[in-house]
């Protein structure tokens, strides 16, 4: 059966540099808890190396995307901190909206299989991590995977049709840790909405200002933040220190957070089309 590989994973095969990817070796690894154990189980992530990995996302859109959303997290930092390669398969006919996937930054798998049992052929290999919704069974230890990681539920409070920005979306999803069960409100969705916005045009603004190099001690805490069972809550608080902190120059800030945003997914970038040539 042939990978369908898109177009990004053919760049990380052919090993071709990013111009906002700055892999930095720190000796840390991301760590996981099996959900089957509660142990804390640390993610291989050679350079070069293969980690193939697993989707189940479960019926109910919000709980799918959830689920497709801390998988992507995931994919990213193992790839964007560890430059390793991750091959993704969704299994399952509860994939969520493909247009909806795309809005919310998910980055494409590599092949969508009906059945577990298909997944270790699409990807041309053991599986290495699994990732699913609270409620479905963690596959065993004969099926020789390493990791299973679970999700917790959604519960959606919101007005009916009140429409969030996606990234709005993806910040409340991820926000929380992603073994516990998360509620949407529409103070919530306000909230966040106001600080994406408020950060969009700091980066707008940063832009305008002479380039300065990254403000290391913030790409490093966040990093350590993300490889500690993703903890994406506190990666969230070190930029709100990052954006009031005089000692950083605006154009660092602007460097970091373009580059933390490659991982966070959180199109910070977005104000920059509005910004006037100088």
């Amino acid at each position: 059966m042939s990978i369908l590989l898109p177009a990004w994973t053919g760049d990380i095969l052919r090993r071709r540099p990013c111009p906002f990817l700055v892999v930095r070796d720190t000796g840390s690894m991301l760590e996981l808890v099996d959900a089957r154990t509660r142990a804390t189980v640390r993610v291989p992530a050679l350079p070069g190396g293969i980690t193939r990995v697993a989707v189940h996302p479960p019926s109910g859109q919000l709980q799918g995307l959830r689920v497709l959303l801390v998988a992507d997290l995931i994919g990213r930092v193992l790839e964007d901190l560890h430059a390793a390669q991750v091959l993704t398969a969704w299994v399952g006919t509860e994939v969520p909206d493909p247009a909806v996937v795309a809005d919310l930054m998910i980055r494409r798998p590599a092949d969508i299989v009906d059945s577990p049992a298909a997944v270790e052929d699409a990807l041309v290999g053991p599986v290495a991590l699994t990732v699913g919704g609270a409620a479905d069974p963690a596959p065993t230890d004969r099926d020789g995977h390493r990791l299973h990681v679970t999700v917790g539920d959604v519960r959606d409070d919101r007005t009916p049709r009140k429409v969030a920005d996606p990234a709005t979306l993806r910040l409340m999803l991820l926000a929380t840790r992603h073994e516990r069960a998360v509620t949407l409100t529409d103070e919530g969705v306000e909230a966040a909405d106001r600080m994406l916005r408020r950060w969009r045009g700091a980066v707008a603004a940063w832009s305008r200002c002479a380039s300065a190099p990254l403000a290391r001690s913030y790409t490093d805490a966040v990093h350590r933040a993300l490889d500690t069972g993703l903890d994406f809550a506190r990666a969230i608080a070190l930029l709100r220190s990052l954006e009031s902190d005089p000692r950083v120059p605006d154009g660092a800030k602007f460097e970091t957070v373009v580059h933390l945003d490659r991982t966070l997914g959180l199109d910070l970038v977005r104000g920059l089309s509005a910004v006037p040539p100088s």
